[in-house]
């Protein structure tokens, strides 16, 4: 491994600043993002709940972790605008495609 990612990768050992969101790699080759690890009650926290630390291989901070890749940004009004959209749900698709099934002839083809 090369010196830049030696220091881009840490050890889960070592805790995160306060507050910064990263990415974590773990035991089994996953990964996740975003993470952020709270100081407080010692966790490590994920939009689905608390990461198991005996599961985690390394982290990275997620900012310096894309900055690595050389990936371009997304706008922040391209970010919003996603953020903005509403998902359809269910309910709405089943909604919407008894609605197209109404538009159709009402036709029965065994009296024909």
């Amino acid at each position: 491994m090369d010196n830049s990612a030696n220091t881009l990768l840490k050890d889960p050992a070592v805790l995160p600043e306060k507050g910064r969101e990263v990415v974590v790699f773990f035991i089994d080759k996953e990964m996740m993002s975003p993470i952020v690890y709270c100081q407080d009650c010692k966790e490590w926290h994920s939009k689905k709940g608390n990461l198991k630390e005996e599961m985690i291989h390394q982290w990275a901070y997620l900012d310096e972790f894309y900055q690595s890749l050389s990936m371009p940004e997304v706008s922040a009004e391209r970010l919003e605008k996603l953020r903005a959209k509403k998902p359809i749900t269910i309910f709405d698709a089943i909604f919407q495609a008894v609605e197209e099934l109404s538009k159709e002839p009402k036709e029965n083809p065994i009296y024909h």
